[in-house]
């Protein structure tokens, strides 16, 4: 099994000597040079444990990037929370004269230049008739058996600890890097600055 760091291109003779190299400044200088110009990262470091627990959860390494399985939980948990609020909010019984006024009452809510999918959407669900509403409440059973089983497993509090866990330090790490190579970045420019402040005096 090779040790690399596809990083720096380094190859360790075990994972320690790898897990050594990932903790070197050189490391974290060349990942954070990478990430200096699109990391996507508020600072946990300056967040409470709560807000921090918050952010990790919400966050798009956390839901998407950890695991492909909790990824597709979570993607089943929305289209849950679709179908809850699409059942409750259907009015099945309304004239199509109330059908209008409702769905201009809904565009009415989102300002001129809006571009989301949220008024479309809220829209599209007042045209739902019986047999569509049947078919959502038959996705809807599936999706709680799948909670209640497979469901249960992933998200399970040892399961969500370690992977909290897991993106907390990847972030960390993250938040690192970019600290050190704006630290390099800015000492080489200071010395590039001071080189040309001594030539201007040399030459003046």
């Amino acid at each position: 099994m090779a040790f690399v760091c596809l990083d720096c291109a380094f190859k360790g003779k075990d994972k320690y000597a790898l897990d050594r190299h990932c903790d070197t400044d050189k490391h974290k200088e060349i990942v954070g040079k990478k990430l200096i110009d699109n990391l996507e990262l508020s600072d946990i470091r300056l967040m409470n444990d709560d807000e921090s627990k918050r952010y990790i959860y919400r966050h798009r390494y956390f839901r998407v990037e950890y695991c492909p399985r909790l990824a597709e939980h979570f993607k089943k948990m929305d289209r849950w929370n679709y179908i809850q609020k699409l059942l409750q909010e259907n009015p099945s019984k309304l004239s199509p004269k109330e059908m209008a006024l409702r769905k201009q009452e809904i565009k009415d809510e989102y300002p001129e230049d809006y571009e989301g999918d949220e008024c479309k959407n809220r829209v599209e669900q007042l045209e739902y008739d019986l047999e569509n509403i049947q078919e959502l409440i038959d996705e809807k059973d599936c999706l709680l058996l799948y909670f209640t089983n497979e469901g249960m497993k992933i998200t399970s509090r040892q399961a969500l600890a370690i992977a909290e866990d897991t993106v907390r330090k990847r972030m960390l790490a993250e938040l690192e890097s970019v600290g050190i190579a704006k630290a390099k970045n800015d000492k080489k420019k200071a010395e590039l600055e001071l080189k040309i402040k001594l030539l201007e005096l040399k030459n003046s």
